[in-house]
């Protein structure tokens, strides 16, 4: 199984400190999880820029955010672009999770964010995550 990740979740769980409890109740890895390739550059996690991530999202969450980033997969197949294009007519997905759900191609088994499931989907799952 994998999860995809956008930067949206993985500041408000690092602000949280549920980075790792969120896999654990998904019974995922870190090494399951994908992020955009940017991320590191929206978190400043760059030499020349850490001191800005550490002042911008505080020292506990920054290190948090560090540590997972450093941990997962980047996300490094770009999706079609007609994908996208399709992706963003639709309400509630924002440019980064258009390019991570069209840039891996989802099998059995994956976790997707609820708002990228069919309204059938969506009904019949528990609001926090579609399973493939």
């Amino acid at each position: 199984m994998i999860c995809l990740a956008d930067n949206d979740i993985i500041y408000k769980l690092a602000a949280c400190d549920l980075l790792d409890n969120a896999l654990a109740a998904l019974s995922l890895a870190r090494t399951d999880v994908y992020v955009l390739p940017t991320a590191k550059y929206k978190f400043r996690i760059t030499q020349r820029s850490s001191a800005q991530g550490e002042r911008r999202y505080g020292a506990e969450v920054f290190v948090r955010i560090r540590d997972f980033l450093a941990s997962v997969r980047e996300l490094n197949v770009p999706g079609l672009p007609e994908e996208l294009q399709l992706l963003a007519g639709v309400d509630g997905i924002d440019p980064g999770e258009a390019v991570l759900f069209a840039g891996y191609p989802l099998k059995a088994g994956h976790y997707v964010p609820q708002w990228f499931q069919a309204p059938e989907a969506a009904a019949a799952s528990d609001g926090h995550a579609g399973r493939f």
